[in-house]
């Protein structure tokens, strides 16, 4: 039907309620008489509100223009009440009607009890129940919902009142049904409700709990699948009986106790109900035969059905593996896997049920056969007689790997069936890739099916797994796996793994048997310290995974349980030698501990970006308990302890530069431990980046030396065997040695005298491999007239350290590009140095294309527009229109008479922007995104690349100041410009940094390495790259970036942590213990006793995250595409579960705000004021919650909009720029959150 139809039917039963002429007086048993005395108490309180409406008659009686456009007094009044009364009248209506509510009042019904037409009227005249205000008649609303027919009168009324309750109920007294039960209908027993309730004679009571469980399955359980009829039913017999069963009739029966077991019973169930639903739209076959069970009937006592449909599913499910049925593979496994976390879900929320057994037993040899056929059998059909084989082994199909013998039955089949691989001809050039894909099958076997948190492994196969995790008989284990022939497994991933396995589901038992195995292996354990790491870290990556289960976590809050507990052992412990007497107590502490100082450290981080307010108070509190610990002489010393960890968590994840900005908060000076201080002031000498160039270390003493000798003949012999590719590290080491110095006063020895520099300057200028540019940017250097416009970029004492790392990338980038310009890739760059305005056409490189990416642009067309303010529509298939309205803004768009708009405003898709295009800093992305075919961190590099050269120009040649103008195309004044790309090059290093999941240090670090990969190498020349390298069109741009990327990015991310790594060491050489202790402290250099325990346990370990694996997926996805697509996603998967808590504030939200007249009270108010004015603590706890949600969700989501496109009015519209670069807080006001 139609909404029209129905609204039709609507009309037709009013009518048919509303009698013609009706009896005075009216009777309220009546529908009509019940509908009259509630218009009737709405307009008494509103003459009560409108003092003057009581006259109403008489003011009509003497209203001239009423009485005009009326024609008689009579259809004066009736206009009159007909405008007074209909709206309430309609509203009424609207409220009662809601689940087709009306349509009980035409049912008919034989029975000589109360009908439910007489229940609906009781209800309807109950004024607690059914009270309609003036004040707020305006904001009562009915869902109106066609598609569903309410049996029970007012259903939803009473289920309110029930779910009002439920929630003290189930906080008080747990989920134990039989007492929520009782609780529930003792605090509902005064009720209105069960007033009302209470009159119904017990002969009725059947049949209306009936339909109220109906009522209730149709609002709470949702179906998507075409069979929903079936499904309901099948919920109504499987809960029917649980609600009328043993546990939920203990106390005195009445229709409130039944309909109160309604929610009890669906709540208790509701996990097992949802998996439930899940199963049946994955398989809908197994309906058939779950609603057949019915007349078997069902049990009264729990709810056993989820279990059964599992049963008729893995009927379903199972692999066959005869011949004939095998092409079907794919498509069955695809179906099995589908199902799986259902089946795993519904097991596990089981436990305890008899059935469960059976079903897991049953479970197992499915997904043991599935796994064989996955690793093994697909690649090597012939071996799908292995797979049959199992069936003997397993004949009733039924196998439990929680216990050992059934893990030693299948090494012993897999070691036999090595025989059968060498007899087969075929296979015998294989045998090794099959031994490899066997072994990965078994090792997933353990991993999948021995591990269950409701059956955990058995006692014997505990400690069979500890026993390869602890090897005492060899330095290194052997590697897990059913052959004996392997061999030992030098890096302990498998025993790494496996523990983690252990400890994450039976921590309690695990950790016993671990405690007996240190007490035996002490001797073993003093001589290698791995053991006792790897149980540290392990347990620590166990506390990890917990945190990260819970959705919006207060992790500071749980962060200061675990200090407490971690403290308290350590400190019992603390008279004791922990290499004599090991506990795992005592490891689980330092896990604990290492935890706390790395969530410290993401709030030193979080405090240090965004100050302290932006902190909750379990933050700030867990910043002071930690400067408690940090200070506390029993759990610290020099070479372990919380204080010297948190100290490597922070500069080695954030970078040096950030403890230093660190250390000048009186507030946060704690981090660096006092014996690391140079009295009582941080004193850290930063890094030389240009060491990473093997000639530069002797050429920077080399300056030194003319420096204070003023004498050239050492160093002029050494340029003569130079190539010009020197000219960079030699170039660097003058600025160091000589612009560096304007660091210190001039009365400091440190300072380079003006005689010195005459000397350095006549040299440069007779140097053989520089030409007239490197010259003159040797001059610049020298005389340090590169930094004369920017603040930031002068060497001076206090130069915050990201400023210096920041000068010290414009100037290599500068150098590099100059000492490379005769290169045809290098162009773009040279332009950017002496000729901006030449780009002022061009593609710039890595900056955004068509405002709309490539997939939308394919499936619209060129048919989009832009308004006068900026938002973006899709006209479609009607083409041009020369007159219509913005569907955003509702901003009229007449392109006929307005001349601006025919060419500016109003634009095709196809006319991407040249030039810098990109708009202030504080206006771009905050995460790193691709462009083209260029990852996140080639983007990052190559944009950084072209700021670079920007800042260097702006500060460095005048003459070019209007071409820059002219390239940048907005709002920035000349004065500006140097400070403009200045902070463009920072945000695109944060973005860099985050890019590669490294601190900033790092990536500046990262940075110079490319820079050092351009100077030392030279790009293959051809014809086309010169055509290439003027970036005349989109397609020139993504060749040319492709090229270069390449060239001379690619080499350093494919190998990226060993290339930083190695040359952070370089980076150390030049450090000295005496000068620099807090180096060696942070990167672990300081020698420590081999026989020591304790300093190796607070060792540094980089935690590898998802961030990690994408970026490394960066450079190999076309060996991996599957895995990469699904990483670039996971932000977007990651933020759905937040999508629970982000609906419930959305519905909170909208019922207190969703009219008009609510909204300048929301545009007054404060988030932060809204959450105080909530009645309980529970719900001010629930709404911050929510309020978390949302804002987690949009730091995952946000950069991803820019690609995202939605319709409005039939006007497909996508996100400006400017909404993704929005930031709120609880200070914010409630409108802007809604």
């Amino acid at each position: 039907d139609t909404k029209k139809e129905w609204a039709a039917r609507r009309v037709k039963l009013l009518l048919e309620l509303v009698p013609k002429n009706p009896i005075v007086p009216l009777r309220v048993d009546t529908f009509y008489g019940a509908l009259v005395r509630q218009i009737l108490s709405v307009l008494k309180q509103r003459e009560e509100v409108i003092i003057q409406d009581k006259e109403w008659v008489l003011n009509e009686a003497l209203d001239g223009r009423n009485l005009q456009s009326g024609g008689t007094f009579q259809n004066v009044l009736a206009r009159k009440l007909d405008k007074e009364i209909t709206p309430i009248f309609a509203t009424i209506l609207s409220f009662v009607d809601n689940y087709s509510n009306l349509e009980i009042m035409k049912q008919s019904e034989l029975t000589t009890t109360l009908s439910r037409q007489q229940l609906w009227l009781q209800i309807f005249n109950n004024e607690n129940l059914c009270a309609f205000s003036f004040d707020k008649l305006k904001g009562v609303q009915g869902t109106l919902k066609e598609d569903f027919t309410c049996k029970f009168p007012f259903f939803w009324l009473i289920k309110e009142v029930i779910d009002s309750k439920w929630e003290s109920s189930t906080s008080l007294l747990g989920t134990e049904k039989q007492q929520v039960h009782v609780h529930l209908c003792e605090i509902l027993h005064d009720t209105p409700v069960n007033q009302v309730l209470s009159t119904v004679p017990q002969a009725r009571w059947e049949d209306l709990c009936q339909e109220y469980l109906y009522d209730y399955l149709l609002t709470v359980h949702h179906v998507t699948h075409h069979e929903a009829q079936q499904e309901y039913e099948v919920l109504f017999s499987a809960l029917y009986p649980i609600i009328t069963g043993p546990e939920l009739s203990s106390i005195k029966p009445s229709l409130m106790t039944r309909l109160v077991g309604v929610h009890v019973a669906y709540q208790y169930y509701q996990k097992e109900i949802m998996w439930l639903g899940q199963l049946i739209s994955l398989i809908p076959g197994i309906l058939v035969k779950l609603h057949g069970m019915h007349m078997e009937g069902y049990n009264d006592k729990f709810m056993d059905i989820h279990l059964h449909a599992v049963q008729f599913a893995l009927e379903d499910l199972e692999l066959p593996l005869d011949k004939d049925n095998r092409e079907h593979f794919p498509q069955r496994l695809l179906r099995l896997q589908l199902c799986q976390n259902t089946i795993n879900s519904i097991i596990e929320i089981s436990f305890g049920i008899p059935l469960v057994n059976e079903i897991r037993g049953y479970w197992h040899y499915i997904r043991l056969i599935q796994l064989f056929v996955e690793h093994v059998a697909l690649k090597y059909p012939d071996l799908i007689v292995i797979a049959k084989r199992f069936e003997m082994q397993f004949p009733n199909k039924r196998c439990n790997f929680t216990r050992v013998d059934t893990i030693k039955h299948l090494q012993n089949h897999l070691k036999n069936m090595e025989g059968y691989y060498e007899k087969q001809k075929k296979l015998k050039s294989k045998i090794s890739d099959i031994q490899k894909c066997t072994k990965s099958f078994f090792t997933e076997v353990v991993s999948t099916l021995c591990f269950d948190k409701q059956n955990p492994p058995e006692s014997d196969l505990i400690i069979e797994l500890i026993a390869i995790v602890f090897d005492e008989q060899m330095q290194y284990t052997k590697d897990f796996s059913y052959s004996e022939k392997e061999k030992a497994d030098k890096v302990p991933v498998i025993r790494s793994f496996l523990l983690q396995l252990l400890l994450e589901y039976n921590t309690e038992r695990v950790l016993e048997y671990l405690n007996v195995y240190l007490t035996k292996s002490r001797k073993f354990i003093q001589d290698n310290q791995i053991i006792c790491l790897l149980c540290m870290q392990c347990l620590e990556d166990a506390i990890f995974k917990q945190s990260c289960r819970s959705v919006c976590q207060d992790n500071a809050k749980n962060a200061k349980k675990l200090l407490a507990e971690g403290e308290t052992v350590v400190k019992q412990n603390i008279d004791t030698s922990l290499e004599s007497n090991i506990t795992i107590e005592h490891l689980e502490a330092i896990a604990k501990l290492r935890f706390v100082c790395s969530v410290v450290g993401d709030l030193l981080y979080k405090y240090n970006e965004k100050g302290v307010d932006n902190l909750t108070p379990n933050e700030t509190e867990l910043l002071q308990l930690m400067k408690i610990c940090c200070n506390d002489d029993k759990l610290n010393s020099m070479e372990a302890g919380p204080a010297v960890f948190i100290l490597k968590q922070v500069a080695r994840q954030h970078g040096m530069s950030f403890l230093v900005s660190l250390s000048k908060s009186k507030e946060l000076e704690w981090v660096i431990p006092t014996p690391l201080r140079k009295q009582d002031e941080i004193i850290v000498n930063p890094c030389d980046p240009f060491l990473i160039y093997e000639i530069y270390g002797g050429l920077r003493g080399d300056i030194t030396d003319v420096v204070y000798s003023q004498k050239l003949n050492e160093l002029e012999k050494k340029v003569k065997g130079f190539t010009p590719r020197d000219a960079v590290p030699l170039l660097l080491s003058i600025y160091q040695v000589v612009t560096m110095s304007h660091v210190y006063s001039d009365e400091d020895t440190r300072r380079v005298t003006d005689e010195a520099k005459s000397i350095i300057d006549k040299f440069t200028k007779k140097c053989p491999i520089f030409d007239r540019e490197l010259k003159w940017s040797a001059q610049t250097l020298i005389q340090c007239t590169h930094c004369e416009k920017l603040e930031q970029m002068q060497p001076k004492v206090g130069q915050s350290p990201q400023d210096r790392m920041t000068t010290e990338v414009v100037v290599h980038a500068a150098i590099t590009f100059q000492a490379k310009r005769t290169l045809d890739v290098m162009q773009p760059f040279i332009k950017l140095l002496y000729s901006p305005g030449e780009l002022k056409k061009s593609y710039l490189p890595t900056f955004p294309g068509e405002e709309l990416p490539e997939s939308v642009r394919t499936a619209l067309g060129s048919a989009f527009n832009k308004c006068p303010r900026g938002h973006h529509y899709f006209i479609s298939e009607c083409g041009e229109i020369e007159r219509h309205k913005c569907p955003v803004c509702g901003t009229i768009v007449d392109k006929k008479n307005d001349s601006t708009l025919q060419d500016e405003k109003l634009y095709k898709v196809n006319d991407s922007q040249v030039g810098y295009i990109l708009e202030k800093p504080d206006q771009r992305e905050t995460h790193p995104s691709s462009e083209r075919n260029l990852s996140p961190a080639a983007c990052s590099i190559l944009r950084a690349l072209v700021n670079a050269c920007l800042v260097w120009t702006a500060c460095t040649n005048e003459n070019v100041t209007d071409d820059l103008l002219s390239l940048v195309g907005s709002n920035v004044q000349a004065i500006e410009l140097p400070t403009f790309f200045w902070q463009h090059l920072q945000h695109d290093m944060g973005l860099l940094s985050l890019a590669v999941n490294k601190s900033k240090d790092d990536a500046y670090l990262i940075l110079h390495l490319v820079l050092k990969n351009i100077s030392k190498v030279n790009f293959p020349e051809s014809s086309d790259m010169k055509t290439l390298s003027n970036l005349k069109s989109e397609e020139a741009r993504a060749k040319w970036e492709n090229s270069f990327d390449e060239a001379y990015i690619q080499p350093i991310l494919k190998k990226l942590d060993y290339h930083v790594q190695e040359a952070t060491q370089q980076l150390l050489k030049d450090k000295t213990e005496e000068q620099d202790f807090l180096y060696y402290t942070v990167y672990e250099k300081v020698a420590i006793s081999p026989n020591t325990i304790l300093p190796h346990l607070w060792s540094y370990r980089p935690r590898i995250t998802l961030d990690h694996l994408y970026q490394i997926l960066q450079t190999e996805k076309k060996d991996f595409p599957i895995l990469h697509e699904l990483l670039k996603e996971e932000p977007v998967l990651r933020a759905t579960q937040y999508l629970p808590g982000i609906v419930k504030l959305q519905h909170q939200l909208y019922e207190l705000y969703h009219r008009k007249l609510d909204f300048p009270e929301a545009n007054q108010m404060k988030i932060t004021t809204f959450a105080e004015k909530l009645e309980t603590d529970s719900k001010r706890t629930e709404f911050h919650s929510n309020l978390q949600c949302v804002k987690s969700a949009w730091e995952l989501v946000k950069d991803k909009l820019k690609e995202y496109t939605f319709f409005v009015d039939n006007a497909q519209v996508y996100v400006p720029n400017e909404y993704l670069s929005v930031s709120w807080d609880e200070k914010s006001l409630l409108s802007y959150l809604i």
